[in-house]
């Protein structure tokens, strides 16, 4: 039995308002972690730029080398102010080598 047009317009209205729904939710979560943030940078005596923080975030990476039977993750340096964010995040920084 096919379906008839209006339960295909209520199922795609129910996708979309679900999505909607979503993005909303990821976009107020990001609200407040982001003024959450800034609020650790300030009582870390922090007074930072949003666009300098995204800059220097986004170089961060781990990659894994394997040696043999060795496997390695080995980090990029936290540039600027990366290490000030994360510190104020509670987050520790890895050691820039470290063996699996």
């Amino acid at each position: 039995m096919r379906p008839s047009p209006s339960s295909e317009l209520v199922r795609s209205f129910i996708t979309t308002t679900t999505r909607s729904g979503g993005h909303v939710f990821c976009s107020f979560l990001t609200l407040v972690l982001i003024d959450e943030l800034f609020r650790r940078l300030a009582e870390h005596g922090e007074q930072l730029e949003w666009a300098h923080i995204r800059q220097d975030l986004d170089p961060l990476c781990e990659v894994e080398v394997a040696d043999g039977n060795q496997t390695y993750f080995v980090h990029c340096p936290a540039l600027g102010v990366a290490g000030k964010v994360l510190q104020a995040a509670g987050v520790a920084i890895p050691s820039p080598v470290r063996k699996l």
